[in-house]
């Protein structure tokens, strides 16, 4: 008999919904870090990741590329 319980990820916790909520409030700093911290994590930000990330990207462009 296995004496250990059984163990869920972070965010077998919670609904989604909740995370959701969680991941809202965050900076985009905090939101990348989660992004980048769990496999599990980034495939449930994956389909968020393009509204955080264009802004960092875009800020990289444009100094990349002149931007009138």
């Amino acid at each position: 008999m296995n004496s250990l319980p059984n163990l869920k990820t972070p965010l077998e916790l919670f609904p989604l919904e909740i995370w959701e909520a969680i991941f809202e409030s965050l900076s985009k700093e905090e939101l990348t870090a989660c992004f980048r911290a769990t496999p599990a994590w980034n495939t449930a930000l994956l389909d968020r990741s393009a509204l955080f990330l264009f802004p960092e990207v875009f800020k990289i462009l444009s100094k990349r590329f002149s931007v009138n």
